[in-house]
This record gives C-alpha cells, structure tokens and sequence, in this order.
C-alpha cells in the first residue's frame, strides 16, 4: 500500500525542479542585459552616437606638449616608387646655373631625386557603328531594313554613358545615402508596429511609403495626391502621377 504523501512529496519536488529551471533561465537573461548595458563606445566596437545620455563623457587628454605629425625617431613612411621599367614617361630637370653664384653648371647627377606623379589617362569613347541595310523584295517589292543586334540600343548612348551622366546630373547622388534616408522611416515603422495581417496588407504599405517618399522629394502634399488618385478611381480616369511635375517654360527666356 502506497503512502499518500509520497506522491505529493514528488509533485512537489517536480514543481520545484521547474521552478529551479525557470530561475536559471532568468538568470542567465537578466546576466546578458546587464552586459549588453554595460556595453558603450569606450568598451565595445558601438559607436559613440549610440552611447545614451546618462554616459560618461571621455576624459579629455592632457597636452603632451609635443608638435602635430611625425616624431623625432618616428619611422618615414613614403609611397613605393614605381621600377622605372615601368615608368611611361621620364621628364628631366637639369639646373643650368647654380642658385648661389649664378655659375654655369655641367654635368649630370648619377643618383637624381626621383619624383612620381600618377594621373589617369584620358577617357575616350568607343563608337561602335552598326549599319542596317535595307533590301528591296524581288517578287513583292517590300524594302526590308536589318534589324538591330540582340542588346544594340535605339538610343546614340549606352548604358555606361547614362550611368557617368548620371553622376553629373545635379539631385541625383552618386550614393545610396539618399535611399537609406527614405527607407529609414519604414524600417522604423516596423520595429514599433506589429506587422501586417496579409500579403495585401504588406504590398498596401510597401506603396504608400515609396509614394509618400517620393512626393516628399518632390515637396507634394500627399493628402492632396491621395484626393486626386481617389477621384481618378471613382470616375474612371488615368491616376495620378508621381513623376516630378515640370515647371511650365517662361515664355520670355523663350523669347530671348
């Protein structure tokens, strides 16, 4: 015959091994944010703009009373010349009088100071002329014209030279500095949000913030654009665009 209590002995001890697991799960969770804390620019790779208010600021260090660059001693670090092999082209400089005296000089140095200067050479175009005959039909005498190879644009430019234009086109930066600032707000958008309920949803969302980023660019109202898409909708006519809308021409700049 079993004792009772044995059995309450042992859902106690059950319990209490749980509980044991718990506590050190917790342990370990609050030993890992007190690190994490702990963690600022000056201990860590974080940067010092993530350090938050209530950080210690830097010590700032004392005068050593030493000059800017390189020390009495320091090791001189200079660029590697080029083998002169390699060199496309050799200017010498020659003195023909001395500095001093205004003397004559003659002669040439065996062991000259070599100085290198490296550039670019100059950037030229490849013109690539494609030429479409046009043949006349022997029996209906329909002219055909050749058409263009796989990957020849319409266009006299490239793809290479659209994206070097592009560069130098004022508004357009060459980095995606300008792309991280407008996604930015979505990315903070989705930390403090719960996401969305369907695929419909994530697409509805993903469009109004590129059309409100993009009419933030262009310094549009986009309460004003909505109004305009909605009645487009309902009436049945073309929506709105988000392209930049052009200034109209000024008839007198025209006229000069």
């Amino acid at each position: 015959m079993t004792d009772p209590r044995d059995e309450e002995i042992a859902e106690l001890r059950r319990q209490l091994a749980e509980k044991d697991a718990v506590i050190a799960q917790l342990r370990a969770e609050l030993a890992a944010l007190k690190e994490a804390f702990a963690k600022s620019s000056r201990n860590s790779s974080k940067p010092p703009s993530s350090d938050g208010p209530g950080a210690k600021a830097r010590p700032k260090k004392s005068p050593s009373g030493r000059k800017p660059g390189g020390q009495p001693g320091h090791k001189r670090h200079e660029r590697v010349l080029v083998p002169p092999e390699k060199v496309h082209e050799v200017v010498p400089c020659i003195p023909k009088q001395c500095d001093a005296c205004a003397g004559l000089l003659h002669g040439q140095d065996p062991e000259p100071h070599r100085h290198q200067v490296f550039e670019l050479p100059p950037v030229e175009p490849v013109v690539t002329e494609v030429q479409q005959h046009a043949l006349g039909c022997g029996l209906c005498g329909h002219r055909t014209v050749g058409k263009l190879p796989e990957g020849v644009s319409t266009r006299a430019f490239g793809p290479t030279v659209d994206a070097v234009v592009a560069v130098y086109i004022e508004g357009v930066e060459p980095t995606n500095n300008g792309a991280e600032q407008v996604a930015r707000h979505g990315v903070i958008m989705r930390k403090i949000s719960y996401g969305t309920h369907s695929v419909a949803g994530s697409r509805f969302v993903e469009r109004m913030l590129t059309v409100h980023a993009t009419l933030r660019r262009q310094h549009r109202k986009l309460l004003d654009f909505m109004r305009s898409a909605c009645t487009a909708a309902l009436r049945r006519h073309p929506a709105p665009s988000t392209l930049p809308i052009e200034a109209p021409a000024n008839p007198l700049r025209r006229a000069a």
